[in-house]
């Protein structure tokens, strides 16, 4: 799942943009709603993460250090 960070009412709140097909190779594309809203251009670097449940999720590496201490922060 993809958090949208930008133009969204909330960054907190997940957004479904769709489906996506995996390709032979594996590759998937991102939904172009999804690259605007949180900032994803050709060459960027992508953090990808097996979640509980069987999901995954994207995290731009240019921003981990922001999610990391965000998340870091919840732990009591």
């Amino acid at each position: 799942m993809i958090m949208a960070k930008r133009n969204a009412p909330s960054a907190e709140v997940p957004m479904v943009y769709g489906t996506v097909t995996v390709g032979d190779r594996g590759q998937v594309v991102i939904p172009k709603g999804a690259r605007s809203d949180i900032g994803v251009h050709p060459g960027d670097k992508l953090l990808v993460l097996r979640m509980h449940k069987g999901g995954i999720a994207l995290i731009k590496t240019d921003g981990l250090k922001d999610w990391v201490n965000k998340f870091l922060s919840q732990i009591k």
